[in-house]
């Protein structure tokens, strides 16, 4: 015997609800920030980089001693924004 639409007696589960999913770590708008700060970041490095490479250069050994601090300032500074929890690993 077939049962027919209407005369089912056996209860359906109730449909759940979907919830809002959270949003995820790397949403479109925290990648931007992230990439945004790491450049920002890069751009210290390179500026520093590059005093230091005109001071070579010359043969300026006390301005190179000179640029080295901020050249060390703004890799740590770029190693604490990549090793920062929610970055792009």
């Amino acid at each position: 015997m077939h049962s027919r639409p209407g005369n089912n007696t056996r209860a359906r589960p109730a449909r759940s609800v979907k919830k809002a999913r959270p949003q995820p770590a790397h949403s479109l708008e925290n990648r931007t920030a992230i990439l945004d700060s790491l450049s920002a970041a890069l751009t210290g490095i390179s500026k520093a980089a590059t005093k230091l490479e005109q001071a070579g250069k010359a043969g300026d050994r006390a301005v190179c001693r000179q640029e080295l601090g901020p050249l060390a300032a703004e890799l740590r500074r770029a190693i604490a924004e990549i090793e920062r929890p929610g970055t792009l690993h």
